[in-house]
């Protein structure tokens, strides 16, 4: 996804992959979170190694030995879909849901 091979992103921040389009809020959101020590998912805007942007969902998990060693982070593309869209799909299928009933005769 990000162009980048193992061995260079291992032992790195996901920082190197901010760029320009990152939002400063979604940034300190993510450093606040990373202070209390907990698991959590954000979504983000990221750079690929070619220096195109896209948006990602990222979980960073605390690893403990005893406490806090490592952070691991998991990135996966983000296929938020607009709500206008969902809300389009939800009455696109309930007006087929509505069809199907009808045509099996469960109307009578």
């Amino acid at each position: 996804m990000t162009g980048y091979s193992k061995k260079f992103a291992l032992n790195k921040t996901p920082n190197f992959l901010q760029g320009e389009a990152t939002e400063t809020e979604t940034k300190k959101r993510i450093r606040t979170k990373l202070e209390h020590l907990k698991p959590f998912t954000e979504i983000i805007v990221n750079y690929r190694k070619d220096k195109t942007p896209y948006k990602c969902e990222v979980k960073i998990i605390p690893l403990y030995k005893d406490r806090v060693t490592h952070f691991l982070a998991i990135e996966k593309k983000s296929c938020l879909i607009p709500l206008y869209e969902k809300l389009h799909l939800f009455f696109l299928c309930t007006f087929y849901f509505w069809l199907f009933i009808n045509q099996r005769g469960f109307n009578k």
